[in-house]
């Protein structure tokens, strides 16, 4: 079984069955069910985790409370769709979104251009998506304001309603910031991915078990193979 991601590598883990209950009897005496059941163990397994992960590391807590939608659906579990023997039985968990890793491992920030754009609350939608696109519009229409600094960084800012005045940064308020144009930025480790699949070890096992079990009950009931 395989917890890990795409882009941050891969986790491989070694599953013991014979620390499974009942894994060999049931091995015995019904394999091709056996199969499907812990094929059914293995997607709890990986919802669960994924499950656990949305809702205690991007939802809450210390986390990255992230309200993108697009971002929360990135990170999946994979399993095979009809095994047919236990060795083609495997679990993927992982996601696609490329800054997982900068907050998995915690560093440095640079752009690949002179500035890195960083953006408040007030330049999303109200699904958490990024609304950096509308920069460049908005600032030749005039409603978006470019404020620098001595130090070369920039702040995007919305049109304070004062004409013939000059704006001045101290002079704005949180809610008219759009984003930052900075030279790096230093990203804490904030997300605990591959530690997610080992916390949730206890319930893996029991998932298993469940599976060797059912498959036991489905001998004695129907004489299942």
């Amino acid at each position: 079984m395989a917890g890990g991601g795409e882009v941050m590598g891969l986790l491989q883990v070694d599953i013991d069955f014979s620390q499974v209950k009942d894994f060999d009897e049931a091995m015995t005496k019904a394999p091709i069910t056996l199969t499907r059941n812990l094929g059914m163990a293995f997607r709890k397994i990986g919802r669960g985790d994924i499950d656990r992960i949305k809702k205690e590391q991007l939802q809450g807590g210390k986390g990255l409370k992230v309200r993108f939608k697009g971002l929360m659906n990135a990170f999946k579990a994979r399993t095979p769709n009809k095994p047919k023997d236990i060795s083609q039985l495997y679990l993927n968990e992982h996601t696609g979104w490329e800054a997982a890793e900068i907050f998995e491992t915690g560093g440095v920030i640079k752009p690949r251009g002179r500035l890195l754009t960083v953006l408040t609350p007030a330049a999303r939608d109200g699904g958490g998506k990024r609304q950096v696109g509308r920069f460049t519009p908005g600032i030749k229409a005039g409603y978006i304001k470019v404020i620098r600094s001595k130090r070369g960084n920039i702040l995007y800012v919305r049109k304070i309603a004062t004409e013939g005045k000059k704006l001045k940064a101290r002079g704005v308020s949180r809610s008219d910031i759009l984003g930052y144009g900075v030279r790096r930025v230093r990203m804490k480790k904030r997300l605990d991915f591959f530690a997610n699949f080992t916390r949730n070890s206890a319930e893996h096992d029991a998932h298993l078990d469940k599976a060797a079990e059912d498959t036991l009950v489905a001998v004695v009931k129907n004489g299942a193979k």
